[in-house]
């Protein structure tokens, strides 16, 4: 990457800092090939296991509506009821309750996570 950072022009000699832009753009590049490349194998994994459950369970045998039967079937058994927290208890337990509850609080710890990853990724100066 640095070295792509320096380049200038074929058979000139490399400038330090030339191209600064190179380096974010390496940095997207490496992470979408990443991403692509594990999305290729969980996905190849992800057939796999599909294909090899169809074999094992039989259900080429079944019609279309058997399907459809066991499948709803199988979803309405998974399901079970949440219980839901009540706001019963001291003013500072009921306030976390609310707040923990809230449908964006997921959301907001997510974009927390992903700042202090990016923050941890900066080199301050007189890091050591």
């Amino acid at each position: 990457m640095w070295a792509s950072v320096d380049a200038v022009a074929p058979y000139y000699q490399p400038r330090e800092n030339n191209s600064p832009v190179i380096i974010l753009y390496t940095m997207i590049l490496v992470i979408v090939i990443c991403m692509l490349f594990i999305e290729l194998f969980v996905g190849v994994v992800i057939e796999t296991y599909n294909n090899q459950k169809e074999l094992m369970t039989n259900n080429r045998e079944l019609s279309r509506i058997q399907l459809a039967y066991g499948r709803v079937h199988l979803l309405s058994t998974m399901f079970k009821p949440r219980k839901k927290l009540t706001a019963e208890y001291t003013a500072v337990r009921n306030f976390n309750i609310v707040v923990t509850e809230h449908r964006y609080f997921d959301t907001f710890i997510m974009v927390c996570i992903m700042g202090n990853t990016f923050v941890l990724g900066f080199v301050w100066y007189m890091q050591g």
